[in-house]
């Protein structure tokens, strides 16, 4: 950062700079494929473009219409979730898609949709 305009007189202390592309984000698989809905399962996600933007507070997991939940960088193509609780609406089962934002945003811009399913089941 400079306040004059001169090179001369940069700051030395930058702080970093990422830039990305969020139409290279995508979802291309997830492990394992399914959970109980107490949640608790910790869900490998595999894609491209994953990066944390906000140095531990921007990389989310949301399943189906569900709030964002941490997830944790592994690299650009992995990384890891914990799924939430849900609650059945009469079934068994309840397939819910999983979607990724890079930087906490979770409005249609900035997430995934690339219609990877994970299935919450009800123990007998």
């Amino acid at each position: 950062v400079t306040t004059n305009g001169a090179i001369e007189d940069l700051n030395a202390y930058g702080a970093p700079f990422l830039l990305y592309r969020p139409e290279a984000l995508r979802v291309a698989s997830i492990y394992p494929r399914s959970g109980p809905v107490a949640g608790g399962t910790l869900v490998t996600v595999r894609g491209a473009g994953f990066v944390d933007l906000d140095h531990g507070s921007g990389l989310k997991c949301r399943f189906g219409d569900h709030a964002l939940v941490p997830a944790t960088l592994v690299s650009a193509q992995e990384l890891t979730c914990l799924s939430p609780p849900r609650e059945l609406t009469g079934d068994s089962a309840e397939t819910v898609i999983v979607r990724v934002t890079n930087n906490g945003d979770n409005g249609n811009a900035a997430m995934t949709n690339d219609l990877v399913g994970f299935t919450y089941y009800v123990f007998d």
